[in-house]
């Protein structure tokens, strides 16, 4: 009896010891579920007044037409005690589609984060009504980046739609209204550009949910 009440004890002992460590963490890191969901269409970037790399991060994104929404500790109460839920307290701090970090690099941004090819320019209404929340992907048949960026797309398992210019009339109107030709042309939650690379594409496009 005497050593079933010790295993039990030490299990209690056990469940309350993780549960605080978890907290711990949790606390530490925490990020509101309303911030969460909307880091997941733009970029969420804490930041505090006479903070000179505030000002680069908000100008990067700024000048690259980024889709972010700014939360100044020093006069938003509610971005102050999110932010005090951060172990680190440094500024600014940028979350996006579930990541996060700290600082900011020009260089670091441009290439690995959120370079301005991965926000492009935003889609007419009609481009995006007909990707209907999927990456659309309009092609023609003698493009050789149309080829390229199937066979990325395959290999990632990545899901998509393709709306061919060569064989399909509507796709064809749709980039003759936009005024330009080019392709691929990719259309994603509201944004399209033109071109494939890869080394781009595994930023902007790695973290969507892979076919089964």
């Amino acid at each position: 009896m005497k050593r079933t009440i010790s295993h039990f004890l030490k299990a209690a002992l056990f469940v309350l010891l993780a549960g605080a460590v978890g907290y711990y963490f949790y606390s530490h890191n925490a990020v509101t579920l309303d911030v969460y969901e909307q880091s997941q269409t733009s970029v969420i970037l804490f930041t505090e007044n006479d903070c000179n790399e505030c000002d680069a991060a908000r100008h990067f994104l700024e000048k690259r037409k980024g889709v972010f929404v700014e939360c100044n500790i020093s006069q938003e109460a509610h971005c102050k005690k999110q932010f005090k839920s951060f172990g680190e307290k440094t500024l600014p701090r940028w979350i996006y589609q579930g990541k996060s970090g700290t600082g900011f690099s020009e260089q670091q941004w441009r290439w690995q984060l959120f370079n301005e090819f991965s926000f492009g320019d935003r889609a007419p209404i009609y481009m995006s009504h007909r990707a209907d929340g999927d990456l659309l992907l309009y092609t023609s048949t003698t493009c050789y980046p149309c080829a390229q960026a199937r066979t990325w797309l395959a290999k990632n398992n990545i899901p998509y739609k393709e709306c061919n210019a060569s064989t399909d009339r509507t796709c064809e109107n749709d980039l003759a209204r936009y005024g330009s030709m080019a392709t691929p042309r990719w259309v994603f939650r509201d944004r399209t550009r033109t071109g494939f690379r890869e080394s781009v594409w595994n930023i902007m496009f790695s973290h969507l949910e892979k076919n089964d």
